[in-house]
């Protein structure tokens, strides 16, 4: 079986084009295998179009020993007598043609039509195998890339979860521990074991456990994030918590708790501290008190024995800014003023006392003096 140009064209994805496979060399090595191949590509031949086109398209092979006579015949090289064309058939589909040709006229026989459908069956079977290797080569591939991304998204977490402070946790509707992170177990109210899967009221008390409960109901309701503070007694000692709940699903909320005890702890003691410093102050036989260095906005503290002294509760001094001037004797705004600037900005407070300027008092215009 003689032949000077031979190619295996296969039908493209979208079953439209056949596209190249392989060439012969023609004698002149891969580089001419190469030219030819690009130059059949370049013709961009079609499913339908040409010999090899209906044999694509049919299944069926073609035997012509005189080429010009037949009306399918599409041209691509001058001087071609004879063409075989056979289909690539595997399972009764097509996968694209063998076609060999030739300058010689009647140059191919039913026997030649036979030997190459025989070997168009085999090469059939072997360029299936290859692609389903190829896909199971670019399928492994892609498991690999698919878990090393996993991998490294799963360390990432991890460490991300690691250096978290906070409790994370996941409750469905019913109350029911469904997921805890591994974030801070230290502050868990039960280790995580015997917390999954318990619902809230096992855990703790109705009352607490009812708080959660309409909250989970709430934010489930409206899908809008909620915030709440609360504290748990967790190893024996008070801690509190500021938590976040959102919806993570139709029927579970996603619970972010910050340990805040040891602000809560600081505002404890500021508070014990502002409540002794009152005490102290509100027995001493002065009038104390907080002000702005700028006299911008209202008094932050004033004693209670401002009213006695001048006739104003501490409130009215509270909301007007402008009251300590007012009251003071035109005369005395100088030193009030010198005062303010030597002692304010060092101490943040000041006080009334009989070395003080002349108050005018809320009975009428008579002005409070030290001096007789």
């Amino acid at each position: 079986m003689g032949y000077e140009y031979a190619a295996i064209l296969l039908i493209d994805e979208d079953g439209r084009s056949l596209i190249p496979f392989a060439v012969s060399d023609q004698g002149g090595g891969r580089a001419a295998a190469e030219e030819d191949k690009a130059f059949l590509a370049s013709h961009h031949l079609k499913v339908g179009k040409g010999i090899v086109g209906w044999v694509a398209q049919h299944g069926e092979s073609v035997c012509l020993g005189d080429v010009q006579k037949d009306p399918r015949y599409y041209g691509l090289r001058s001087g071609i007598h004879s063409e075989l064309c056979v289909p690539l058939l595997l399972e009764g589909r097509v996968l694209g043609v063998i076609n060999i040709e030739t300058r010689r006229p009647n140059a191919y026989t039913e026997l030649d039509r036979q030997i190459l459908e025989t070997v168009s069956r085999q090469i059939a079977v072997a360029i299936q195998n290859s692609r389903l290797y190829q896909q199971v080569q670019l399928d492994l591939m892609d498991r690999r890339r698919t878990q090393e991304v996993l991998a490294a998204s799963e360390a990432e977490l991890r460490a991300l979860l690691a250096s978290m402070q906070d409790v994370v946790l996941v409750i469905d509707h019913a109350g029911v521990y469904r997921k805890i992170a591994p974030t801070n177990p230290e502050l868990l109210v039960r280790p995580p074991q015997e917390l999954l899967g318990r619902s809230l009221h096992e855990i703790f008390s109705v009352e607490q456990a009812d708080v959660f409960g309409r909250l989970i109901h709430q934010v489930l309701e409206t899908g809008r994030t909620a915030q709440i503070e609360y504290a748990l007694t967790i190893a024996g000692q008070e801690r509190w918590f500021s938590t976040s709940v959102s919806a993570m699903s139709a029927d579970s909320t996603l619970w972010v708790a910050r340990d805040i005890t040891a602000s809560k702890r600081s505002q404890e003691k500021t508070r014990e501290a502002e409540a002794k410093y009152r005490q102290l102050v509100e027995r001493m036989p002065i009038v104390m008190y907080m002000d702005h260095p700028d006299e911008s906005s209202s008094s932050i503290y004033i004693s209670p024995q401002i009213e006695s002294l001048l006739g104003y509760s501490s409130a009215e001094f509270g909301v007007d800014p402008r009251l300590w001037h007012r009251l003071i004797h035109p005369e005395d705004h100088a030193r009030h003023g010198q005062h303010r600037n030597d002692v304010i900005p060092r101490t943040g407070c000041g006080g009334i006392s009989h070395d003080d300027p002349r108050w005018a008092h809320d009975l009428g215009a008579r002005y409070l003096a030290a001096d007789p």
